[in-house]
């Protein structure tokens, strides 16, 4: 009998992984600074509400698509693909965070990029 550990033992296996935990922290960080922000320039509650549907509403209409794209296309270059468009996301955050710019219309906006490519992520893997 081997314990539930034993998965380890494979290097690719535990590569995976690790960037899975590492990433999905990555998101969650990212995803409370993004609420602090948006509450911090507007105060409004309402505002962190629509943080959410800003992400998961492209995700929603996504889906379907983005399934049909997996099963189509390499999965690999998928996930590649997602990765860069959420590391362009990050740092237009970044690059907005350092303008001093106070509208929150352009955070919602890199949000429904993210979104989208948070929909093609999840067949894509």
């Amino acid at each position: 009998m081997s314990n539930g550990f034993s998965v380890l033992k494979h290097r690719n296996f535990s590569f995976y992984l690790s960037a899975r935990i590492l990433g999905t922290l990555a998101v969650q960080m990212q995803s409370v600074a993004i609420g602090w922000q948006v509450y911090a320039m507007t105060g409004n509650v309402y505002d962190l509400g629509m943080i959410g549907l800003a992400q998961f509403a492209p995700f929603l209409c996504l889906i379907l698509f983005a399934g049909h794209v997996a099963d189509v296309y390499n999965r690999r270059l998928i996930i590649i693909g997602c990765y860069i468009a959420q590391l362009l996301c990050s740092l237009s955050l970044f690059a907005y965070t350092m303008t001093g710019y106070s509208a929150v219309w352009p955070v919602f906006a890199v949000l429904v990029l993210y979104g989208s490519a948070r929909a093609f992520m999840m067949p894509g893997r």
